[in-house]
């Protein structure tokens, strides 16, 4: 696996002086440059939150951030790949869907997010490389966006030891989708994906989210109704 950039100070205390603050030097550039390309990617998620009538030309937006997190270290040859993989696990396996279909499920879009991904995570040429990708998929009843950006250094040689061969940052962020926005056509294939193409499964699935939307339409609108305590006047 990979290292914080940070800890990898410790690795170069017993070097030569020179060689030392060199090194130091240029971790603290390369730390600084993965932080404010993060930082882009943050701004750019934000700024299509913002403005979700100029995303859904293009693409289906997400309404907001649900989940959000950004991740940078130095890495060994392989570990750029598992690294991404793990914490696209992580998100994917927040809980569970109640079908039994549900780690084929999981392990499938998996491969989707690899195989998306597989460009940058296998390039080892050297220098700067950038990969952006959304997914949309059916997640817990809802539809959901899982953006991911990745930003990558190779070194041009050997890196600050034999085992360090490249920078990596990346920013994965979840959004729900308002399914009123989608088209028809959309809405189809993302439950058929998810519930399969039998029309009975679809047809059995979709009006279970709509027993789930309802209710959870009548709670929202039962606790917005509930009055608000007024405030005693004085002498009463």
């Amino acid at each position: 696996m990979g290292a914080a950039i940070s800890a990898i100070y410790q690795e170069i205390s017993d070097a030569d002086e020179q060689e030392r603050q060199k090194t130091r030097q240029d971790l603290e550039v390369l730390q600084k440059a993965v932080e404010y390309k993060l930082s882009q990617f943050e701004h750019r998620l934000h700024e299509r939150f913002l403005n979700p009538d100029a995303t859904a030309k293009t693409q289906v937006p997400g309404l907001r951030a649900l989940r959000m997190s950004r991740y940078s270290n130095v890495g060994i040859k392989g570990a750029p790949e598992e690294n991404v993989a793990g914490a696209i696990d992580n998100y994917l396996g927040t809980g569970k869907t109640g079908l039994s279909s549900d780690v084929s499920l999981k392990d499938g879009f998996k491969k989707i997010v690899a195989t998306a991904l597989k460009e940058i995570l296998s390039n080892t040429d050297a220098g700067e490389h950038e990969k952006e990708a959304f997914f949309v998929y059916v997640q817990h009843n809802s539809v959901i966006r899982l953006d991911v950006m990745l930003w990558r250094w190779n070194f041009t040689g050997k890196g600050f030891s034999d085992r360090y061969e490249n920078v990596l940052g990346y920013v994965i962020c979840t959004s729900v989708v308002d399914v009123s926005a989608l088209k028809t056509a959309e809405f189809v294939y993302l439950i058929s994906e998810y519930a399969g193409d039998s029309e009975e499964e679809v047809l059995k699935y979709i009006e279970t989210m709509g027993r789930i939307y309802s209710c959870a339409r009548k709670l929202k609108q039962s606790q917005q109704a509930i009055p608000l305590p007024m405030p005693e006047k004085d002498g009463n």
